[in-house]
């Protein structure tokens, strides 16, 4: 029994870096992270949207989480990765410029957002954690994704 709680206050998080943000998602939504970036652009639509990807078989449109969140593009360098996740029932990726590492926190230890934290796409953010590596902002990408396709950037 106490194994069972144990499970349940500890969650594992994804880390990764937009910009300077050091932002966390849970695994359990993550279905794979690509090293691939090659993309197909879509005439015609927003910005946010860096293109379609083949994803076996699949096309996936691939979002740039630095346009949704900061208002600027994510400039592909070496360390640019494409998590794929899976939002109301349609697999989408999200562009994020470096991955950092999985962590496992325990959901009782996250604190409110501190009020300085920048207004830009603050409604994503769930709270943040105390970690080695620093403060990680639990980030709720379903919410991002879901807001941005209503978005006419």
């Amino acid at each position: 029994m106490v194994h069972e709680t144990t499970v349940e206050q500890s969650l594992q998080l994804v880390t990764f870096l937009v910009g300077d943000h050091y932002l966390g998602i849970p695994l359990q939504g993550v279905q794979e992270i690509n090293r691939s970036l090659l993309m197909t652009p879509v005439p015609d639509s927003s910005r946010i949207v860096s293109g379609v990807m083949n994803l076996r078989g699949e096309v996936v449109t691939v979002l740039d989480l630095k346009f949704i969140l900061f208002g600027e593009k994510t400039e592909i360098g070496e360390d640019t990765r494409n998590i794929v996740v899976n939002v109301q029932s349609e697999r989408v990726g999200v562009l994020v410029d470096r991955i950092v590492d999985v962590v496992n926190v325990d959901r009782d230890r996250m604190d409110d957002l501190p009020p300085n934290l920048e207004k830009s796409g603050r409604q994503f953010f769930m709270g943040v954690f105390q970690t080695k590596k620093g403060l990680l902002t639990m980030f709720e990408i379903d919410a991002a994704v879901r807001e941005s396709e209503g978005l006419e950037v």
